[in-house]
C-alpha cells in the first residue's frame, strides 16, 4: 500500500488510471476545491480527506442521509444501517442497548458523531461491509468495543475513543485491508487496539492505557452495566 498525496491541481480519475496507483493505495487529498467528478476504476482505492478544507464541487450519489438525529435510551439499536452509500452525521446516540450496526452494502459514511452508554454492540461493522469511511466520531464511556469491525477497505480517521469497557478498536478476523490513522484511544480495556485481522494499517494513532487506579466504571458517570433483559422477549412476544 502506499499513500499519494494529491492537490485539487490533480485530476483524480486520471491518476487512479495511470500505473502510479495500484489497489490498496490511499489517495491523501489536500485541503481546497476539487472541481471534478471522480471515477474509480480500481479496486479497493481509498480517498482521504487531510483536512476539514477538502470540498469536491462535483455530482454525487447519496442515498439516504441521517443527519443530527438523537437516539436516546432504546432498548435495542440506535441506529441499524443496511444498504449502501449511506451518510450518518452528527447524530447522538446515548443509552441505547446498542448503538450503531453497519451490514449488508459498502460506502456509507459517518462523520461527527456521539455515541455514549450503550451496553451491547456500540459501533458494529458485520462482515463484507466496505469501504466505508468513519471519521471524527465520540465513542466514550461504552460498556463493549468502541469500535468492532469485520468488513474491508474501510478507513477509521480522527476518531476519539476514550474509556470504554471493551477494545476501543477490535479489527476482527474478517478484517482486511482497513485504514486506522490519526485516532486517539485512552483507556480503553483490556487495549486501545486489537488488529486481528489481515494486511490492515495502523499509523499515527495516539493511545493512552488508564492512569493508576483508573478504570472507565469510575470515569465515566453512569457507566452502563450489563443488561440481559435486551436480548428477553418483551411481554406479549412468543
Amino acid at each position: 500500500m502506499a499513500i499519494i498525496n494529491v492537490t485539487p491541481l490533480t485530476d483524480i480519475s486520471s491518476l487512479i488510471n495511470s500505473d502510479s496507483v495500484t489497489e490498496g493505495d490511499v489517495l491523501l487529498l489536500e485541503e481546497g476545491i476539487y472541481f471534478q467528478s471522480v471515477a474509480v476504476l480500481k479496486n479497493n482505492i481509498r480517498i482521504v480527506a487531510k483536512g476539514p478544507g477538502v470540498i469536491f464541487d462535483g455530482r454525487s450519489t447519496l442515498l439516504d442521509a441521517f443527519i443530527s438525529n438523537k437516539a436516546i435510551g432504546n432498548r435495542n439499536n440506535g441506529l441499524e444501517i443496511y444498504g449502501t452509500n449511506n451518510l450518518l452525521l452528527d447524530k447522538v446516540l446515548i443509552d441505547n442497548g446498542q448503538g450503531v450496526i453497519i451490514s449488508g452494502g459498502n460506502g456509507s459514511v459517518a462523520i461527527g458523531n456521539f455515541i455514549r452508554g450503550t451496553k451491547l454492540g456500540t459501533y458494529e461493522i458485520f462482515d463484507g461491509y466496505s469501504n466505508h469511511f468513519v471519521g471524527e466520531n465520540h465513542i466514550v464511556c461504552n460498556r463493549t468495543e468502541g469500535i468492532d469491525n469485520n468488513g474491508q477497505f474501510n478507513i477509521f480517521l480522527d476518531n476519539e475513543i476514550l474509556n470504554n469497557g471493551d477494545t476501543g478498536i477490535l479489527l476482527g478476523t474478517n478484517s482486511i485491508l482497513n485504514l486506522v490513522m490519526d485516532n486517539e484511544l485512552v483507556c480503553n480495556i483490556p487495549e486501545n487496539i486489537d488488529d486481528r485481522g489481515i494486511d490492515n494499517y495502523l499509523i499515527n494513532n495516539t493511545e493512552k492505557p488508564c492512569g493508576p487506579c483508573e478504570s472507565p466504571s469510575e470515569v465515566c458517570d453512569n457507566f452502563p452495566e450489563e443488561d440481559n433483559s435486551i436480548n428477553e422477549p418483551r411481554e406479549g412476544e412468543n
